[in-house]
């Protein structure tokens, strides 16, 4: 009876270690964190280098690979990294780093680590999967590494293709991307973190909402940001998910997207205080006016817009 007992516990593990290793999900990107390259520690590669080299990645234009590299800050200086400098605005040599996967499954997740390069402009990138838009202007405002998750719908097909692409920009602006994760099915639902857009321009428009310097709505849906304030990168809005809304309404409100306080109300980066009149943002918020010592700006609240679309 003891060696039966002993066989049926040793079946009953192996059968917890099968399912364990099928619960594990397989990442089909290879040379997921672009680890294979030609160059060498301690320096850094741009793509034009004859002798450069990526296993199983295509970079095309200002893109290339630090490695350690001193010379290029943030998290080049702790290991490998894809980077693309956006150093022009013309299309054709838009910096874009790609890479085609077999699998004949239709649903994909997608997950990436962006950053900046912490010295010169921040980079702007969009996310492409099988020449279909799944992430739009993608602005890692961190020199640390952030991390980002999509679902994608693939074409039908055994071949599948990534494909990371820098937005126009004049001056030079970079983004590094590390740890590539492409898997078959779809991540979970989660309730939409809905945004608060301030017009932090000295007016806002250009093809989008207009608004006066200061103006306020929340409850705004990233779909809602997309079509109707951040419809281009010069309309002057500044949408964010809030760290904190304090107050509700108006007639005014203050947004604070730096640390804010210097003789005002205290307050941490993308706070909200609404439901202000003007003479309490006259006394405890500078005025509201740009570059107060206070760090806030204040405009007119001017609605929720969690019905949208109306």
């Amino acid at each position: 009876m003891k060696c039966r007992a002993i066989i049926l516990i040793t079946l009953a593990c192996i059968f917890s270690l099968i399912t364990t290793a099928e619960a594990v999900s397989t990442n089909l990107s290879p040379n997921a964190g672009f680890e294979s390259n030609s160059t060498e520690e301690g320096t850094f590669q741009y793509a034009n280098d004859e002798s450069f080299s990526v296993a199983n990645w295509i970079f095309v234009n200002e893109t290339g690979i630090a490695n350690n590299s001193p010379a290029w800050g943030g998290e080049a200086n702790r290991g490998t990294v894809a980077f693309l400098q956006n150093v022009s605005s013309a299309m054709p040599n838009l910096p874009s780093i790609s890479q085609v996967i077999t699998s004949n499954a239709s649903n994909f997740m997608i997950s990436f680590d962006l950053a900046n390069r912490g010295i010169y402009d921040i980079g702007v990138i969009d996310v492409y999967w099988d020449n279909q838009l799944i992430a739009q202007n993608l602005r890692p405002d961190e020199i640390n590494f952030t991390s980002y998750s999509f679902n994608a719908i693939g074409l039908p097909g055994l071949t599948h293709k990534l494909t990371f692409r820098g937005v126009s920009k004049e001056n030079d602006a970079t983004v590094f991307i590390d740890n590539v994760k492409i898997e078959e099915g779809s991540l979970p639902d989660e309730p939409e973190k809905l945004q608060v857009c301030s017009c932090t321009g000295s007016t806002c428009g250009s093809n989008a909402i207009g608004g006066d310097q200061g103006d306020i709505y929340t409850g705004v849906s990233a779909l809602d940001v997309q079509q109707n304030f951040i419809t281009n990168l010069n309309t002057g809005w500044t949408c964010v998910v809030p760290a904190l809304v304090r107050g509700s309404a108006g007639p005014k409100a203050c947004f604070c997207e730096g640390v804010c306080g210097a003789g005002g109300i205290g307050a941490d980066p993308n706070f909200f205080d609404l439901g202000l009149s003007e003479a309490t943002v006259a006394s405890s918020y500078g005025g509201g006016t740009p570059g107060n010592s206070t760090g806030w700006l204040c405009g007119n609240y001017r609605n929720d817009r969690s019905n949208w679309p109306f």
